[in-house]
């Protein structure tokens, strides 16, 4: 993993404008303008810091390297502790003032050294600050709060983790062209092994690694509590004859920085990353092709939506068409695919699954799921993503209870009694990824969610159907919406349901006198309320109870007018179904509850049945607002 990452980063990040070796881009918080002469501009720190995006300060490319329990200075930039010894009060994160005073002489230090070996840069300047004593002038940052007892104080409006740089003629010290040198020298002398040996990344002889020299910000890997380094070795039980340090894992200066680098930019990239099941997966090619992987996790916004259907569609023409010959010379192709799923423990790396094939093999495979994913509904034919697809294996609300969510919405994720399966996306995105088969727990658990919630809408009908199509394919492949030529009793009997409960609809007061409520009946309870649930198991019960009912249904239409040709085609298309059932097969088995509940939506959906609300979509407060 560690190798391709490195080799991304040199064939695609390091060109054109680039972030110089052990920069990284971090939020400034305050600025230090300073005349040639070294005394500041200003009496007073100058803050960047805004509202959104800018809340902890600007984002700008710094001298970082993994800071440890040692003193570790940076130049032109650092903390306000190093930066200008100032001690923090704060009673949450106090500061111990002797420690503050080590930091700060380290860095003026550091800075001094820097002026040495560049007398004619910004070194010097920074330099005349510290020795003149301009750096003692500088006010803290305050303002008017309260204590406990309500008394107006002072209080400082700076953090201790709030980074200031210094500006000489006009641009930040940390940018000239001496920093950036001075600085690798720096970083490579701390991260160093001081050893010359083959990297195991590149193969190339270069200066070693004695540890990774930056990190992973906490909040890009999901459920780390500090920043995270790809590799650590720094207990003798982590290391090779108890060693604490990468001499058993030799990896070069630009290889340990480039991996990093690589990472952080496909995490920080939403064409490039998703989140699932409590981690980050990300993905990439050797040629840094275009891989539709983004569009099967999420579907973004109405542009990203457009593009989104335009791919789909391509995939799922290809893999129809089968591209032999992209798929035969797949394993001999030069451009391949690479996917990481991580997740954080404190500090440390933690890798669930590593991927490495084809790219034509991959755009197969996708094509091949758009496929199985399909289903139709009353506005056409979509492709859930899996986002949506967990999001409605959860509980349906009927009922609002507090923190479990609203009704007519899924549970949120998270949420008291959502009941979603565990690594329920993670597993979806490798059956579209590899084209496997999904578990049949799966398929179970929804069937057993339609049963208890009575609702069944196109995300759940895209998950019975991928299972049916790669679970049970010889029983008669099933399409994405209704299919006049599948004569099977479940589907059959699903139809015949949905058409029952259509007529039951039509029949009811409130549609024959044109009133709705909130988009539904007023009736007390349907008679998909009623037989539902147990139909799915025994469809038998169902049909013998709608084929009883449907009489004074049919008969309260009689005599209207607008209603006699909906009467006449439901009653004939009733008898037709009837006359393409076989007898009833042995109750219970799994494919048949799934033949029901898809001919059920099929019909639901189908344009000569307007869909009821449970057949529809549900309010949703998932990260998507629609099917896909």
């Amino acid at each position: 993993m560690l190798q391709q990452l490195a080799g991304y980063a040199r064939n695609h990040l390091e060109t054109g404008d680039q972030t110089p070796a052990f920069y990284q881009r971090k939020p400034v918080a305050w600025v230090i303008a300073l005349n040639p002469d070294g005394s500041p501009k200003q009496a007073r720190l100058r803050t960047l810091k805004g509202e959104k995006d800018h809340r902890f300060g600007l984002p700008l490319p710094v001298p970082s390297v993994t800071k440890t329990s040692a003193i570790s200075p940076s130049i032109g930039v650092d903390t306000l502790e190093y930066a200008l010894g100032w001690v923090s009060t704060d009673p949450k994160s106090a500061s111990k003032p002797e420690r503050v005073h080590r930091c700060h002489e380290a860095f003026k230090a550091l800075n001094a050294a820097w002026a040495g070996a560049d007398p004619d840069g910004p070194a010097a300047v920074i330099a005349a600050f510290f020795a003149d004593g301009h750096h003692e002038q500088i006010a803290q940052p305050t303002e008017i709060g309260k204590d406990d007892k309500g008394s107006e104080i002072e209080v400082p409006t700076w953090a201790r983790g709030d980074l200031v740089a210094f500006k000489v003629d006009g641009k930040y010290a940390f940018e000239h062209q001496s920093a950036q040198s001075f600085w690798r020298a720096q970083a490579e002398g701390r991260k160093g092994s001081g050893e010359t040996g083959h990297c195991l990344l590149c193969g190339e002889a270069g200066q070693l690694l004695k540890t990774i020299p930056q990190q992973l910000p906490k909040h890009l890997v999901p459920g780390a509590t500090q920043s995270v380094v790809l590799t650590s070795v720094n207990k003798p039980t982590h290391g090779f004859l108890g060693a604490t340090d990468l001499r058993h894992a030799p990896i070069c200066s630009d290889c340990g920085r480039r991996s990093t680098t690589a990472l952080r930019s496909l995490l920080e990239s939403a064409e490039h990353c998703a989140q699932a099941d409590g981690a980050a997966m990300v993905w990439w090619t050797k040629e840094d092709a275009e891989t539709p992987v983004q569009y099967v996790m999420r579907a973004g916004g109405d542009e990203e939506r457009r593009r989104r259907r335009e791919v789909i569609e391509d995939l799922v023409m290809s893999a129809e068409r089968g591209h032999e010959k992209a798929v035969e010379h797949a394993e001999t192709t030069v451009d391949l695919f690479y996917s990481a799923t991580i997740s954080g423990n404190v500090s440390r790396l933690m890798v669930h699954d590593w991927i490495e094939m084809p790219l034509p093999a991959v755009r197969r495979n996708l094509g091949l799921w758009f496929d199985d994913i399909a289903i139709e509904t009353w506005n056409g034919i979509i492709y859930p993503s899996i986002k949506k697809l967990a999001y409605a294996s959860g509980r349906f609300i009927r009922t609002s209870v507090k923190k479990t969510g609203k009704a007519g919405e899924y549970a949120p994720f998270g949420a008291t009694g959502a009941d979603r399966p565990l690594r329920f996306e993670t597993t979806l995105l490798h059956c579209a990824l590899f084209g496997h088969q999904p578990p049949l727990s799966i398929s179970q658990h929804i069937v057993s969610r339609v049963r208890r919630d009575g609702r069944v809408d196109a995300a759940r009908a895209a998950v019975l159907r991928l299972v049916f199509n790669r679970h049970y394919e010889r029983r008669g492949r099933m399409t994405a919406g209704l299919d006049e030529d599948r004569h099977t009793f479940g589907y059959l009997a699903g139809r015949l349901f949905a058409l029952y409960e259509s007529l039951q609809r039509r029949s009811s007061n409130e549609y024959m006198q044109g009133r709705k409520d909130g988009g539904r009946t007023a009736i007390n309870t349907t008679f998909k309320d009623r037989y539902y649930a147990g139909s799915v198991a025994n469809p038998t019960l169902g049909l013998r109870a709608g084929e009883q009912l449907s009489v004074a249904w049919a008969k309260r239409l009689r005599g209207d007018e607008k209603q006699e040709g909906y009467r006449y085609w439901v009653e004939r298309e009733i008898r037709r179904l009837y006359g393409l059932m076989g007898p009833e097969p042995d109750r219970g088995r799994h494919d048949q509850q799934m033949d029901f509940i898809l001919g059920y939506h099929h019909q639901g959906q189908h344009r000569t049945v307007k869909p009821t609300d449970d057949n529809g979509d549900a309010d949703d407060n998932s990260p998507e607002s629609d099917d896909e």
